[in-house]
């Protein structure tokens, strides 16, 4: 939503638009909630959930959501575990990441854009696994963090990092050919 708010900000919109496309972003996912949960889960498949049944009934202990946030670094990202579902994709990413901020220090719009989704998803996924018990660290916040996948990959493809070592390769590429290439 604060995403939202300054895309807003940049257009200029009038405070009718804004509130309009506010409640058009709230309302669309609260109806898909509706008709799921108080129609199809009520009537259909005859199973009471209630989700405020299964909030957390220890909010004030901030150490919870510290240790899903620890526990997801250590076991999910940068742990074996890690390695074996990501390979090398999140540490790659990571030092692309370090070496844009480091030396290069411009991002596009894109690059904030993405940047902006993977924390959400990066801080997001242990927020609910502190909020509702039932959203676990093996099962719920791993399928979540597959969310950040492409867009790992659509920030890697404006680094300017990886820009420049694209141009070296490409230059090299272009020198080969004016050249007899004897195999």
């Amino acid at each position: 939503f604060p995403l939202l708010f300054y895309i807003f900000y940049l257009e200029k919109l009038s405070l009718k638009k804004i509130v309009f496309r506010s409640l058009f972003f709230l309302l669309l996912p609260a109806f898909f909630y509706f008709l799921w949960i108080d129609i199809f889960v009520k009537y259909y498949m005859q199973v009471h959930f209630d989700v405020v049944e299964h909030i957390g009934n220890n909010l004030s202990e901030l150490n919870i959501l510290f240790r899903r946030f620890a526990d997801m670094n250590s076991v999910l990202l940068f742990g074996k575990a890690g390695i074996l579902l990501w390979g090398y994709y999140i540490l790659v990413f990571c030092f692309v990441l370090f070496v844009d901020i480091i030396f290069f220090y411009r991002f596009n719009i894109e690059m904030k854009i993405m940047l902006y989704g993977i924390a959400v998803i990066y801080l997001g996924l242990p927020l609910l696994g502190y909020l509702l018990p039932w959203v676990d660290l093996t099962n719920t916040t791993k399928r979540g963090l597959f969310k950040l996948l492409p867009l790992i990959l659509l920030y890697m493809r404006n680094s300017p990092l990886l820009l420049q070592i694209s141009g070296i390769i490409k230059k090299w590429e272009f020198s080969l050919q004016g050249k007899d290439v004897k195999n």
